[in-house]
């Protein structure tokens, strides 16, 4: 009976044994760490590895499902090793420190920010050549997933991205000193602000470039000389053409001098360093200001005498034809002057109300804003 159980017992492990050793011998090999590290050396390739298990009851949708899930996470975990090795040997942090506090916000966590820059340029475009494996053991429930691309591919990837982000930018920025040229400043500014912002997306894929080990000092060249052609041409100021009327009537402030109003608001715009502005309609420009002028009187106490400053008008974009800013000042106490002395010179005590600094941010600040909108 002993003999027999234990000629039973023989049996059954020589029919499972083949089967076990089937099982772990049908392992893709990259499910192996040592293979990984042997096959895809860091110094070559980005990898991406991820395992889970299913249990043994699964059918074959939901283990379809899994595995393409699963193979998401692989290409997650490859992004990510990207964004350790980048981030560590860019400088695209300082990059972004430095554009974060000459944009006056820095409460963006450039992490973040990184990352996302990261991604943007390696997750949403699909990289060609990034090879990815999944597998399902049946015996154990347990599912793989690899992903792998090689740095010289992800190093092409990049390359071809900037030679065409290069190429559009240079296009724009010949044009833009055509246009310079021919004095259609609008035109220009507007196809200089393309290529800078073309040239910040090559500045980005340029760092990720040298970051996957790519050598590319030509293309450096062809950057920097880029951004000097691109500095050249930026240095234009916006253009304000202001057409500024006084509205008089009987017995006004400025009856003999209607133009006083003006002068002060046109002043104010040239002490300004963010624009220049002209008087000239035929002139080039970026923005109208259309302003109109005019005073209220009223009796004060005491036979005295208070004025307010008004101005009404509008800013409009040439290029769009859009208006971009409204003004109305009108018997505002910021701009009232206000006389005790019944013999007050009402000229003086006007101009005194339009100098008034409330006045002149005002028309100054709806221009400023014009421009950011």
């Amino acid at each position: 009976m002993v003999k027999n159980v234990k000629m039973l017992f023989l049996f059954i492990l020589v029919v499972v044994m083949p089967v076990v050793t089937k099982a772990q011998t049908d392992l893709p090999s990259w499910t192996k760490s040592d293979y990984r590290k042997h096959a895809y050396p860091d110094n070559e390739w980005f990898t991406g590895f991820v395992f889970d298990k299913i249990g043994l009851d699964a059918n074959a949708g939901g283990v379809r499902r899994d595995l393409e899930n699963l193979e998401s996470s692989a290409r997650a975990k490859l992004l990510e090793n990207i964004i350790v090795v980048t981030s560590v040997s860019t400088d695209l942090r300082d990059v972004s420190v430095k554009k974060s506090k000459n944009d006056g916000n820095i409460s963006e966590d450039l992490t973040t920010m990184f990352e996302r820059v990261v991604q943007g340029r390696t997750g949403e475009i699909k990289i060609p050549n990034m090879k990815v494996d999944s597998y399902h053991n049946q015996s154990t429930g347990e599912i793989y997933a690899f992903a792998a691309v090689k740095r010289a591919d992800l190093a092409n990837f990049y390359r071809t991205q900037i030679d065409l982000e290069l190429n559009n930018a240079e296009r724009a920025a010949a044009t833009a000193e055509q246009l310079e040229l021919g004095a259609k400043y609008i035109d220009a500014r507007y196809e200089i602000e393309k290529a800078k912002k073309m040239l910040d997306d090559v500045a980005i894929l340029h760092n990720l470039l040298v970051a996957v080990g790519a050598n590319e000092s030509g293309l450096t060249a062809r950057i920097n000389k880029l951004q000097e052609s691109i500095l050249a041409i930026g240095n234009l100021k916006p253009i304000v053409y202001v057409d500024c009327q006084y509205k008089g009537g009987k017995n006004d402030a400025f009856g003999r001098n209607p133009g006083i109003p003006c002068n002060i608001i046109e002043q104010a715009l040239s002490d300004k360093n963010d624009f220049s502005f002209t008087t000239n309609k035929g002139d080039a420009a970026d923005y109208d200001l259309t302003i109109v002028t005019s005073t209220t009187q009223r009796a004060g106490a005491r036979g005295g005498l208070e004025i307010f400053a008004n101005v009404t008008g509008s800013v409009h974009n040439r290029l769009t034809k859009l208006k971009t800013a409204e003004l109305s000042i009108v018997d505002d106490s910021r701009t009232r002057e206000v006389s005790l002395s019944p013999t007050v010179n009402p000229e003086l005590l006007a101009t005194r109300a339009f100098n008034r600094p409330a006045l002149k941010d005002k028309v100054l600040e709806a221009i400023l804003q014009s421009m950011k909108d």
